[in-house]
């Protein structure tokens, strides 16, 4: 046969998962063993079309919805399972990594695309504050830095929100940010520094 053999390996505690790109018939192998003995299964394993329709991440501030119902959910960070992560929204806090949410149903389950938070990478020895923190509808930043700033600002999946040019420590207008998390990158004199803040409105 064409058909792939899949082989699971386990202990008789852990749950079995595994991934077929189309629905068919597939010849398994299970193997399931303890500190006491080791038993051998062989069987052919018949794989349906998925009824789950194809999801993905929805980001509303520092939360993570499936886009998509079903009757269960896991969440995944960085491809590992997060404890107690299994309800349809997720609270990441800001955290970077790489999310991914698996919805399942009676029968099937299905993976979202992953959605990548960015990481906040800090100077050290920078004396860098955005500030009021959270903000409404302007922010004010303070470096050690003496010299004119470029500010770029970006929501946490990357996308350059503001972009703009400051002197001192003069304002910035953030009134057309909606609520959430954002990064703010300034580049002075080729140094760049990058800082969290919260929009709340």
């Amino acid at each position: 046969s064409d058909d792939p053999t899949v082989v699971f390996s386990s202990t008789t505690n852990s749950k079995i998962t595994a991934t077929f790109k189309s629905a068919g018939s597939y010849p398994g192998k299970l193997t399931i063993t303890n500190s006491k003995y080791s038993k051998f299964i062989q069987k052919t394993v018949v794989i349906k079309e998925n009824d789950l329709v194809s999801n993905s991440i929805i980001l509303n501030n520092l939360n993570l919805f499936s886009k998509e119902f079903a009757s269960a959910y896991q969440w995944l960070k960085n491809g590992v399972p997060i404890s107690g992560a299994t309800a349809r929204s997720y609270a990441f806090n800001g955290a970077a990594g790489e999310y991914a949410v698996i919805t399942y149903s009676s029968t099937c389950n299905m993976i979202s695309p992953p959605l990548v938070i960015t990481g906040i990478e800090q100077l050290p020895g920078e004396n860098f504050v955005v500030f009021p923190n959270p903000a409404k509808s302007q922010i004010n930043v303070s470096s050690t830095i003496e010299a004119p700033s470029s500010i770029r600002v970006f929501d946490i999946i990357g996308n350059l929100k503001i972009e703009t040019q400051i002197l001192g420590n003069e304002p910035i207008d953030i009134s057309c940010l909606s609520s959430g998390l954002y990064i703010l990158e300034l580049d002075k004199n080729n140094v760049k520094l990058r800082t969290k803040f919260i929009v709340a409105k």
